[in-house]
């Protein structure tokens, strides 16, 4: 499960149902994506909802992950190499 907490007081302000072992997030617009080392994917949540947007499997063994503007990087553990991944959904999202 990933939390939003309030930098205030520490209140939970949201709750994400997610697959055991999320290692890296990072979110672009209105989607948190995160990485599961165990279960080797990368899968994107939407906030608004909660519900899970899309799933895909990766090589390697995904850890922390964050997005350039352009593509989404993550760091494979096991190889000892970073990896970018290029998703033609993310080809119209930007930076805020």
């Amino acid at each position: 499960m990933i939390e939003q907490h309030s930098l205030g007081d520490n209140t939970v302000l949201a709750t994400f149902g997610v697959v055991p072992s999320a290692e890296g997030i990072t979110i672009i617009g209105s989607t948190l994506w995160y990485t599961s080392y165990r279960q080797r994917l990368l899968a994107a949540v939407d906030l608004r909802t909660g519900q899970e947007r899309q799933r895909y499997r990766l090589p390697g063994d995904p850890t922390g992950m964050c997005w350039d503007g352009a593509q989404l990087w993550y760091s494979d553990y096991m190889h000892r190499q970073l990896c970018a991944v290029h998703l033609p959904v993310l080809e119209n999202a930007a930076i805020p």
